[in-house]
């Protein structure tokens, strides 16, 4: 969660005297436990949440993992992992005093209907936590919703807790016995609570992303599935992430464009009136692409976008023809700073659409100068979806995106990049897609996953490029309307429209635009 609880020296300090009276847990600023083993299947649970001063060890170094857990202490872990504010709150027990330690926490949980007492009216503090009461109390903690249907476990049908169960396994935060049990009145151990909250803590993030399509939800899910050991568990909640990226597009952008974007008129036909004759000779010299037609829309007053989109409609589709709708820029220098690269040069990418000897029509991004000195930029893992990834050594080292797309002349289309940061600043997604403006069919090209300084697109634009040797007989124009870009700051969109984007930076190469409303 976004909030970590963190306490001074001097709570610290009483902590630590307490708990070498009462033998409670205690807090370190580096846990490393005696007996809990590098190879054991709780390790990093649990070294994950007492990183995060969620769990603590005892006096001794030792973090017993296979000890019940008390009622009083699943509530001040819960309060902690789920970010559930519990300062100065007072339980209302009488077998729980007003000034003890746990107080506060069970205050807490009881005054959100998490937990509850007994029909005497005790909360029995000390009493052990059963598995099905740890998985009521997270589900309510977290606000779990569930995932889908689950078959259960053939001693939970029935039990009271069955619902909660059901919820924490669809979302694959628990599991049962290979006996086809789940044991549900069976005490929960520390080491299988310590698993319970470092997955409910990302799968609550997920879901919240699920639920607001926000990019920092989805860069805060990111960052909390980074800490879930288990790799079977990290890639089941990354395919969560990656679904919510493209799988409901439609929906993005419905929001995106029928609520914050303006309606221009202005329109611009791209074509090769005026274009000079050193550039034609260009086109026919084997073995160099046409530098075609180049510019982009910059916007010098911000010059970050988190959202680039252009509709486009080809009047003819020549072959081997390449038509780049947007490029991108990302700047490396905070990265070569932070891990101390040399050699890294900054990414550069473009993505649009391209027609090729035989008829077969693609759609295709590219990033290049994309591996630093050790190559641990952009690995197959960052990729998705990674069986249309192609790795190409022109222009420099990088990755190339290329899928299959019916696209066609004399269509209109919607080309979209869009981009995702972290809040910390250390991981940068882009994705592209494509849209039928006629059927609204969405595509998704590719998704970069890179652990990248926040760095967003500069200079966004279009050009053309032809590499047929016979490309001077080809009239190749292309008519683009809707240019808009938002930007990263202010979220504020902007168009050309609007005057806010203007085109610039053409070069030599200015006959080969003409613009009319």
């Amino acid at each position: 969660m976004k909030s970590r609880i963190k306490k001074t020296g001097m709570f610290l300090l009483a902590l630590l005297l307490i708990a070498r009276l009462t033998s409670a847990p205690v807090f370190a600023a580096e846990q490393k436990f005696k007996d809990v083993s590098p190879k054991s299947w709780f390790s990093g649970y649990v070294e994950n949440l007492a990183k995060k001063n969620i769990i603590g060890g005892y006096p001794n170094g030792t973090f017993r993992p296979n000890n019940k857990v008390e009622r009083q202490h699943v509530c001040a872990m819960v309060a902690r992992a789920a970010g559930i504010d519990y300062k100065g709150k007072v339980a209302n027990f009488p077998d729980v005093a007003s000034d003890s330690e746990m107080s506060p926490f069970i205050a807490a949980l009881q005054e959100k209907g998490i937990v509850k007492g007994y029909q005497n009216g005790n909360f029995g503090p000390k009493d052990a936590v059963k598995r099905g009461e740890a998985a009521i109390i997270i589900t309510r903690a977290f606000n779990l919703k569930s995932a889908g249907k689950v078959s259960g476990w053939k001693d939970t049908a029935g039990h009271y807790a069955e619902d909660h169960i059901k919820t924490l396994a669809s979302n694959g935060i628990i599991k049962g016995y290979t006996d086809g049990r789940f044991k549900p009145n069976a005490s929960v151990s520390r080491a299988e609570l310590a698993k319970m909250l470092t997955l409910a803590q990302a799968v609550a993030t997920v879901q919240k992303a699920e639920a607001s399509h926000d990019m920092d939800d989805i860069a805060e899910a990111q960052k909390l599935i980074i800490d879930v050991p288990e790799q079977k568990e990290k890639d089941a909640l990354d395919a969560r992430i990656h679904k919510l990226i493209s799988g409901d597009l439609p929906d993005i952008y419905g929001k995106d464009f029928t609520s914050y974007t303006p309606n221009p008129d202005l329109w611009a036909v791209i074509d090769r009136t005026g274009v000079t004759p050193e550039m034609i000779a260009a086109d026919k010299d084997e073995g160099k692409p046409a530098h075609g037609m180049w510019g982009f829309p910059d916007n010098v007053e911000y010059g970050q976008y988190d959202f680039v989109t252009i509709d486009f409609y080809t009047s003819s589709q020549p072959e081997f023809t390449y038509w780049s709708l947007i490029n991108w820029y990302m700047d490396m220098d905070k990265y070569r700073r932070v891990n101390e690269y040399e050699n890294i040069e900054d990414m550069y990418g473009y993505a649009g659409l391209q027609s090729v000897w035989g008829g077969e029509t693609t759609a295709i991004t590219s990033i290049w100068q994309s591996e630093a000195d050790n190559g641990d930029i952009l690995t197959p893992t960052c990729i998705y979806p990674s069986d249309a990834s192609d790795q190409f050594d022109h222009e420099g080292s990088g990755t190339a995106m290329v899928i299959n797309h019916n696209w066609q002349a004399k269509h209109w289309y919607r080309f979209v990049l869009r981009s995702y940061a972290d809040e910390n600043d250390t991981t940068t997604y882009v994705s592209s897609y494509v849209m039928d403006l006629e059927t609204e069919e969405v595509t998704l090209i590719a998704i970069y996953d890179t652990h990248l300084p926040k760095s967003f697109m500069y200079n966004d634009g279009q050009f053309l490029e032809n590499y047929s040797e016979e490309s001077y007989f080809y009239h190749r124009d292309m008519y683009m309307t809707n240019f808009y870009a938002r930007d990263v700051h202010s979220q504020e969109w902007l168009s050309l429209n609007t005057g806010k984007l203007i085109i610039g930076g053409i070069g030599d190469h200015q006959g080969s635009y003409r613009f009319s409303a």
